[in-house]
């Protein structure tokens, strides 16, 4: 391949001769071509298994003239050491051919070199040939010309028709002469580009020497426009974590004036085994936990199967996603008294359809299991349409080449689904983390933290404890010690799901 790209030929032409070729015989690593040809390629190859690799970069910027194409290695070649270095030889052989690709006119005009920030310029625009989908660059070339040949006949026939009789011919050379010496300038023009690293500026009217000058942007705009919500974050946030603080270092009783200042003792109280408010504060904390940890799984796993699911295409699938998404739009206290009725045990139509006489407001384990089936009802709905949306920003392109590379349908969505859903993934777990953690209304509409308080979670004990007794300064200091495992499990679930590949 290297030897016909230095003899002239273009890398539409090399790549539909010689790399046929070369892949039958196992004789070279790569192609560089779209995934319309590698389906002729195993068509042609069918001993041959196939491997995808990413755009590479070329001096240390993503291959632009190589877009929406793929880089492919045979799975056999991959294994071969010379044969990796050769194509990675080859790579760096066709990204310095490329320049001379782009002044030769040789890179189509889709997708083509003068696309990428690197060579992009005011040639490059107004030629229109990047603007022209065709399949080689022949026909751009053919076309162009043709159009240099209609512009000199038009102006010839103009020049005769005003009565200069016999220089026709010579006006319609003249046109092209001038069309000419305008297409070797734009060459010049895109090849000093193409070996420049950013775009010059725009020419225009504005200056002097030609450059439109464009307005710089004051230090203070971003400050400007991020003001409102600053404004909003620092007195519905920022403000009210202040005062929570300064309130959980003082006895601080609603019904009495005096608010003295106690500095530590209520942190210290709650960790005291042998203080009421510490038994009861770990005993709702533990409650918090069991309930986080038999829901997130389920909240993760059910959803994501759900999205599968959705994701595929068959009659009706807008109505299974509502049917899905509906419960999700129901308050908390509609659920909270919709079930506590339904899981009554004496006469709720959970047992009567069931033939079951579980007390599944008032026992446990029965009652742990109520809640988080309610609570997995509940919000499914929402945590399927986040994995839906991020199945559907995974490339297709991927799953495509992951199919032509003979992978199972559990191989592509374990190399190319989850990983595509990372971000996703973090987000939704998370998310679903901290909302699991701060459970209150279905603890207190089904169970009312029944039996002797084993379903009464943190967020339920801290409002009874600053609403209920009146006790602000020790709710407060509740609320802090949660939000500090809180933040430590947000840090955990990041760092389980970081990025260890370097990138």
């Amino acid at each position: 391949m290297v030897e016909q790209i230095d003899k002239g030929l273009s890398p539409a032409k090399v790549a539909q001769d010689s790399q046929y070729a070369a892949f039958k015989n196992d004789k070279v690593s790569f192609t560089w071509d779209g995934i319309w040809q590698i389906n002729d390629l195993k068509t042609n190859a069918r001993s041959l298994k196939w491997g995808m690799s990413p755009i590479p970069n070329i001096g240390g910027t993503a291959a632009a003239w190589a877009s929406s194409h793929n880089f492919v290695m045979t799975s056999q070649a991959g294994k071969d050491p010379n044969k990796v270095q050769a194509a990675k030889f080859f790579i760096d052989h066709i990204g310095r051919q490329s320049t001379e690709w782009a002044k030769a006119g040789m890179i189509p005009a889709r997708n083509s070199a003068r696309q990428g920030p690197r060579h992009r310029g005011p040639a490059a625009d107004q030629d229109g040939l990047r603007r022209e989908h065709l399949p080689f660059p022949a026909a751009a070339a053919r076309r162009r010309r043709r159009a240099v040949q209609g512009a000199g006949a038009r102006g010839g026939q103009g020049r005769a028709e005003a009565g200069v009789p016999g220089r026709r011919a010579e006006g319609g050379r003249g046109v092209r002469r001038q069309a000419a010496r305008r297409q070797q300038a734009e060459v010049r023009e895109v090849s000093l580009l193409a070996e420049r690293k950013g775009r010059p500026p725009a020419a225009g009217p504005d200056r002097p020497g030609g450059g439109r000058t464009t307005p710089r942007m004051r230090p203070w705009t971003p400050y400007a426009f991020l003001a409102p919500y600053l404004a909003l974050f620092t007195v519905f946030m920022l403000l009210p974590i202040g005062f929570g603080f300064w309130t959980s270092l003082h006895e601080w009783d609603i019904n009495l004036p005096d608010k003295p200042f106690v500095g530590l003792e209520n942190y210290a109280e709650l960790f005291d085994p042998a203080s009421v408010d510490g038994s009861r504060f770990w005993t709702a904390m533990r409650a918090t936990g069991i309930f986080t940890v038999a829901s997130v799984p389920l909240l993760i796993v059910l959803p994501l199967l759900v999205a599968l699911l959705m994701n595929g295409r068959f009659a009706g699938r807008n109505v299974y996603r509502a049917v899905y998404f509906a419960p999700y739009v129901l308050g908390v206290a509609v659920v909270g008294f919709v079930w506590q009725f339904l899981l009554d045990g004496n006469i709720g139509l959970v047992n009567h359809y069931l033939g079951l006489n579980v007390q599944w407001t008032t026992d446990v384990p029965p009652a742990w299991v109520a809640l988080v089936g309610v609570t997995v009802w509940w919000t499914l709905g929402l945590n399927s349409v986040i994995f839906l949306a991020g199945l559907q920003d995974v490339p297709r392109e991927l799953h495509e080449a992951a199919m032509v590379d003979g992978a199972s349908a559990w191989q592509r969505f374990r190399s190319v689904t989850l990983p595509g859903l990372r971000p996703v993934t973090v987000f939704v777990v998370n998310a679903t983390i901290l909302a699991s953690a701060n459970m209150f209304g279905q603890s207190y509409l089904i169970t009312r933290g029944a039996p002797a308080d084993q379903t009464k979670t943190a967020i339920y004990l801290i409002a009874e404890t600053g609403l209920r007794q009146f006790d602000m300064g020790t709710a407060s200091a509740m609320s802090f010690i949660l939000a500090a495992f809180l933040m430590a499990a947000s840090a955990l679930v990041f760092g389980a799901f970081r990025d260890r590949s370097g990138r």
